[in-house]
């Protein structure tokens, strides 16, 4: 009588662990796509400042876009999220990794900040661009697969 209490109990903890697991395994995808649409957002801009394309009204909405994701980037970092193209330095690491963020942010919103100027030059502009690039190099050097 006693081993069918056990049984349905070891079952139990199998399966939260597995979903879990899935869990962890969902948070690591969503970061995934997030960081993609990070890249598609900065190499839009890159391309555009470079003027590789015509699109400079577009500016502020890719700006715009990396500020939200930077916002949010501390988030698609929480405890019990390892996994994916993220390094387990980040969770060793948590107030160093922490900085890599705000500097992202800081970068994002000084391009914002810039933009928002009606007198912007073609170097400020530039400048925060490479900002952002910068930010994003020194959390993927330390950080990334």
């Amino acid at each position: 009588m006693q081993r069918r209490p056990r049984t349905f109990v070891h079952a139990a903890m199998a399966v939260l662990i597995v979903t879990s697991l899935a869990a962890n395994e969902e948070i690591a995808d969503y970061r995934h796509e997030s960081m993609e649409a990070v890249g598609a957002h900065f190499a839009s801009l890159r391309k555009i400042v470079g003027d590789e394309v015509p699109f400079d009204s577009h500016l502020k909405m890719h700006a715009n876009a990396l500020n939200d994701y930077a916002d949010i980037m501390d988030s698609l970092f929480e405890e019990g999220s390892e996994g994916g193209e993220a390094l387990d330095k980040i969770w060793e690491e948590p107030e160093k990794f922490a900085e890599t963020i705000e500097t992202f942010q800081e970068a994002t919103q000084a391009l914002v900040d810039v933009l928002d100027k009606e007198d912007a030059t073609e170097r400020e502009i530039a400048q925060a661009v490479g900002g952002i690039g910068r930010a994003c190099k020194g959390c993927h050097d330390p950080y990334r697969e």
